[in-house]
């Protein structure tokens, strides 16, 4: 493991499946994913939902458990799709 990457797990709370590369945390992520412009309606549960999938599908391949997370991930997206009222067509 990189000095970088190791000093930035000491240095920020939580587990390491979301500390990514140490520059890029899930957090600074979402946080930079979050604070784009809004060009549409987005509600606050709507939201929720996004990040959790976001959540989910950023540890997919570091938290041992991929298949798991790949389908919580798609069980937020389909919930954000319902609060949404998104459909197929």
């Amino acid at each position: 493991m990189s000095e970088r990457k190791e000093s930035a797990q000491a240095s920020q709370p939580g587990p390491a499946h979301y500390q990514g590369d140490g520059l890029v945390t899930a957090q600074r992520a979402l946080a930079s994913c979050a604070s784009q412009e809004v060009t549409c309606h987005r509600p606050e549960l709507g939201f929720y939902w996004w990040a959790i999938a976001f959540k989910y599908v950023w540890r997919l391949w570091s938290k041992g458990q991929p298949a798991s997370d790949c389908s919580k991930a798609i069980d937020c997206l389909e919930r954000l799709r319902g609060e949404m009222g998104w459909t197929d067509d």
